[in-house]
């Protein structure tokens, strides 16, 4: 993510980043790039530069929308318009969800802030959506108390017929649920600048690594 407010130093360091980033996805070719955060003139020039081979998704977080790629569907979600339940992101997420339960095709989910900033009730929603990974940036300092490096991980998990802290189901139907609708969702992002890789190693197996750039 990178701001025109830092100063010359810090922002000739991200752009520093930025390009091996760049150079990084043009050896690696991968599918499919996925970028998000504040992206200026300077560094959308070096976007361009990914070889035309390689899909590019830009997302500045001003809407939420979804793509297809490989089989597998992305849902974009933005933090600057309300997740509340009733909203317009959150009734489009509801429709999302309900086709990938009823298809159980690969579901990921990539926001433009750190996940762990949306609510319980909304990662069980993702998880219960069969979400595998709930991905983004962090933008948290690192605290004594969350010496976590440069990337984390962590599992949530869905259970049957589960209820929100409030007692209120995060189901969009009145339907029970049994065993076959339980489901584990990942939740992962960075605190640095760098790449993350999914890679599908077959139906129902798949794996991730981050790749930390340095200035």
């Amino acid at each position: 993510e990178y701001h025109t407010s830092c100063d010359a130093a810090t922002r000739k360091a991200h752009l520093k980043q930025f390009k091996k980033c760049v150079a990084s996805i043009n050896r690696s070719r991968p599918k499919l790039v996925f970028c998000s955060g504040y992206l200026d003139d300077s560094c959308r020039k070096l976007l361009a530069r990914i070889n035309d081979s390689i899909p590019v998704v830009v997302m500045d977080g001003s809407t939420f929308f979804t793509f297809w790629h490989s089989g597998a569907q992305f849902l974009a979600l933005t933090t600057q318009q309300s997740l509340e339940e009733g909203s317009e992101q959150m009734r489009w997420i509801r429709e999302e969800l309900e086709q990938v339960r009823m298809a159980k095709h690969h579901l990921f989910v990539v926001v433009d802030n750190d996940p762990r900033v949306l609510s319980d009730r909304v990662l069980m929603i993702l998880t219960r959506g069969r979400a595998h990974m709930i991905l983004g940036l962090s933008n948290k300092v690192t605290t004594p108390d969350e010496q976590e490096g440069p990337s984390f991980e962590a599992k949530i998990g869905y259970e049957a017929n589960a209820v929100d802290d409030d007692g209120a189901s995060v189901k969009s139907t009145d339907s029970v649920e049994d065993k076959n609708d339980e489901w584990i969702s990942v939740i992962a992002g960075s605190r640095t600048n760098g790449l993350r890789t999914i890679t599908l190693l077959d139906w129902d197996r798949w794996e991730t690594r981050f790749e930390e750039i340095e200035a």
